[in-house]
């Protein structure tokens, strides 16, 4: 198990002191635990209650994270069930969730691997779905920028993203004929739609080719 930097520093130390244990601000549920008198991690409250943790006490650094492990793991276990149970998510996603919740790395990537084994994250499904959800009124580049920016690799975002040409094309005539209705077929307005479709992510040939279709039906 990956140690923290903070965990590091007490390796070696026959017997370090909890010097104290603070509520954290932004979370009445969780609590930073301080070891002679540097802070070591952060940890459920109830998890220190539960192991009868209390400042003055003697403990060694490889019991005190087996104290914490189980609990902190089933509480980040429950809280990203939770999370998940709301929207479908990326595994990028979650672990961000995890973290800002106070969870240590060693905890979040446990409960990612149990989750992804268990199939509650799967970044393949999600990019597929995403795809399916959106490639009717978005193009391939910016449904492909949308998947990673959610965290999903290029390689799988390109595979779950990518559009033919013609189901592009389709689609794009789709959009522009909902941005041109009740409007002039007049250049001022395909500059617009040009700059619309650009924006949805459209590739530049399948723009060209919807725009010039107006401008075939301005003669």
């Amino acid at each position: 198990m990956t140690q923290s930097p903070s965990e590091q520093r007490f390796k070696g130390k026959k017997m370090p002191r909890i010097t104290d244990i603070q509520v954290q601000k932004n979370n009445k549920n969780r609590v930073n635990i301080y070891v002679d008198g540097e802070f070591l991690r952060g940890a459920e409250a109830i998890s220190v209650v539960r192991n009868g943790l209390k400042t003055g006490m003697e403990i060694s650094e490889e019991r005190l994270r087996e104290a914490l492990s189980d609990s902190e793991r089933e509480s980040a276990f429950a809280k990203a069930v939770e999370y998940l149970s709301r929207a479908m998510r990326t595994e990028e996603q979650l672990k961000k969730f995890l973290s800002s919740k106070g969870y240590d790395s060693d905890t979040v990537d446990s409960v990612a691997d149990k989750l992804r084994e268990y199939g509650y994250i799967d970044d393949a499904r999600y990019a597929r779905l995403y795809a399916e959800q959106f490639g009717k009124t978005r193009g391939q580049r910016r449904i492909v920028n949308e998947l990673r920016q959610k965290g999903i690799l290029t390689e799988i975002a390109l595979r779950f993203g990518s559009q033919e040409d013609g189901y592009a094309r389709d689609n794009a005539n789709a959009v522009a004929d909902k941005f041109m209705k009740n409007k002039p077929n007049d250049t001022a307005t395909l500059v617009r739609l040009q700059r619309h479709l650009l924006s949805r992510g459209y590739d530049y040939d399948t723009v060209s080719a919807v725009i010039n279709r107006y401008r075939d039906q301005q003669q």
